[in-house]
């Protein structure tokens, strides 16, 4: 495609079309549903009169507490932990990363006059664009390496959704209806937290941070662009991290996860018709909420090493 064309939908895509797929994403991301919190409430509220406070509350008060703060330290130390090992974690990830650019070279390479199926490599993307909540601290294109850096915290009774969208294009150059595979790579290398305080009472007390990919396909011969019908092994869950401690003599909890993870996300059998455009987002995910009463979740995706990435889109042209 000419310059011209890809900064157009470039366009598009960074305003109103933009906008609008974002709108959509954020409506159908699932959002925190801790079940059950109602009824927990009503259940405080009812044992917070029928139970007077004592010692034996005070002293639970006081060892709330120190899990707490012990609980912090270890955070505190396992993320600088985490952080330290990100160097040695990025060097891993880039041998496994030219190890399967190498294998997508080598197909993409093959002679275009020998019978189908042929294999076009997309190693550079014309966009990366963060959506919804996500504000980006560094992003950079490089062939078959492209990243972007990213955190997020939320505290108590909120919720976050955000996304980093990599975005590559391919164009069917000729007269003819072409059956195409799409195979997109996304990575993930950073830390995710979720933890809660401790109480006597029940309350609505949960964290949960959840990572998915996703390989979403633009038919841009429509305007608006519309999508084939989503396939299974177009998105999938990194992690799903999740803690709670909303019943009588809680005393906390905390989850942390180191993440490091690639991804094949997968279309098959798409027609595209003659001179068709097809714009394909390889999409890095992240959905936190946290409970009404008490609640913390993160992740970083920023500090040493860390990031999200997309190495390419493998297109096979069958027909």
């Amino acid at each position: 495609m000419d310059k011209q064309a890809i900064e157009r939908i470039r366009k598009a895509l960074t305003g109103a079309e933009g906008k609008r797929l974002a709108k959509e994403e954020a409506a159908a991301a699932q959002g925190f549903d801790d079940g059950g919190a109602a009824a927990r409430r009503d259940a405080g509220k009812l044992a917070r009169k029928a139970l007077a406070s004592g010692k034996k509350a005070d002293r639970f008060e006081a060892l709330v507490k120190a899990q707490a703060k012990a609980a912090a330290e270890r955070a505190r130390e396992w993320q600088a932990a985490a952080v330290e090992q990100s160097k040695e974690g990025g060097k891993l990830l880039a041998d496994q990363r030219a190890g399967l650019v190498r294998s997508l070279e080598v197909l993409a390479a093959l002679d275009p006059t020998v019978p189908s199926p042929s294999y076009h490599l997309l190693n550079t993307p014309f966009l990366i664009w963060p959506t919804n909540s996500v504000d980006l601290e560094a992003s950079e294109i490089v062939p078959s390496n492209s990243s972007a850096k990213f955190r997020a915290r939320i505290g108590k009774h909120k919720s976050f959704f955000g996304d980093v969208k990599f975005y590559y294009i391919w164009d069917n150059g000729t007269d003819k209806f072409a059956v195409i595979n799409a195979d997109g790579y996304s990575i993930f290398h950073g830390t995710a937290f979720v933890g809660v305080g401790g109480g006597i009472f029940p309350a609505n007390r949960a964290a949960s941070v959840r990572l998915t990919a996703t390989l979403q396909i633009l038919e841009w011969w429509n305007q608006p662009p519309t999508s084939p019908l989503q396939q299974t092994d177009q998105s999938a869950e990194i992690h799903n991290l999740r803690v709670s401690a909303g019943g009588f003599g809680e005393v906390g909890a905390i989850e942390l996860r180191n993440v490091f993870r690639g991804s094949d996300l997968r279309h098959t059998l798409m027609l595209v018709p003659p001179r068709g455009v097809v714009v394909f987002a390889v999409t890095t995910a992240v959905a936190m909420g946290t409970g009404d009463d008490d609640g913390l979740a993160e992740v970083d995706f920023a500090s040493g090493e860390f990031m999200v990435g997309s190495p390419a889109v493998l297109v096979t042209v069958l027909t």
